[in-house]
């Protein structure tokens, strides 16, 4: 999986494969599935407008687990073990996560006028609960939304 920032595009590959055994086709929301020609098993697909769509609350994290489920076929375990990663040369997604963490923090010393810090009067498991909380309603929004045709 990799980002880009400038295109606001997420690439999500489930399964490399020689260029040519592709087949590309756009979904309802504008997904680009990318399809193995011979099996027609989904092998990965490209995220347009990914922090966008993320904003508005039409993420797509239902879709990707749906398109996992279809990359892998019908008889494969969604919880079988993964072979062991091959090297390639994308930039390493802990430093993509630390990088989100450092602009989070900053956002949130800037609204706030402090870092979060323990001992802060807040209950950070309560806080966290609230956030699980709503990262739920989104999912079901969005979902709700896929329904509804929106």
């Amino acid at each position: 999986m990799s980002y880009d920032k400038n295109a606001d595009v997420m690439y999500v590959t489930f399964e490399a494969l020689p260029p040519n055994a592709y087949l590309f086709v756009e979904n309802e929301t504008g997904d680009i599935l990318k399809i193995d020609q011979k099996t027609r098993r989904v092998v990965g697909c490209t995220i347009p407008f990914f922090l966008r769509r993320a904003k508005r609350g039409r993420i797509i994290i239902p879709e990707i687990g749906r398109l996992l489920r279809l990359s892998r076929g019908p008889d494969v375990p969604i919880n079988d073990p993964e072979p062991a990663p091959v090297h390639t040369d994308a930039r390493p997604t802990w430093e993509l996560v630390i990088e989100d963490m450092r602009a989070r923090d900053h956002a949130g010393r800037k609204k706030y006028g402090t870092p979060l810090q323990p001992r802060n009067g807040r209950d950070s498991l309560v806080d966290a609960y609230q956030e699980a909380l709503d990262l739920v309603v989104y999912l079901r929004n969005a979902i709700e939304e896929r329904r509804l045709g929106a």
